[in-house]
């Protein structure tokens, strides 16, 4: 019984192929996760620092109040939409 080389070629590109295009669609799943989780560290990262601004004199204005309630507001739609999307 002969193997035809040009059949073991044939089906291992057809295979390469499937597998390529599964792991690219996994690698863009990926980057795409990983390019929400820097959105919201960023988010984060602004959050402390209005808060840091705020107490930097010991006190809080009711502006500063405002503020941290608006960054942090934000660092929470930002998440539950980060959770949403991935949770589907």
């Amino acid at each position: 019984m002969d193997i035809d080389p040009e059949l073991i070629a044939y089906v291992t590109t057809i295979l390469l192929s499937i597998a390529a295009a599964f792991m690219g669609k996994k690698w863009q799943s990926l980057k795409d996760k990983f390019s929400d989780s820097q959105l919201i560290s960023l988010k984060f990262a602004q959050g402390l620092k209005v808060v840091s601004d705020a107490i930097a004199d010991d006190s809080i204005t009711v502006e500063e109040e405002q503020k941290i309630i608006k960054a942090w507001q934000d660092i929470i739609d930002e998440a539950g939409t980060l959770v949403r999307t991935n949770g589907k």
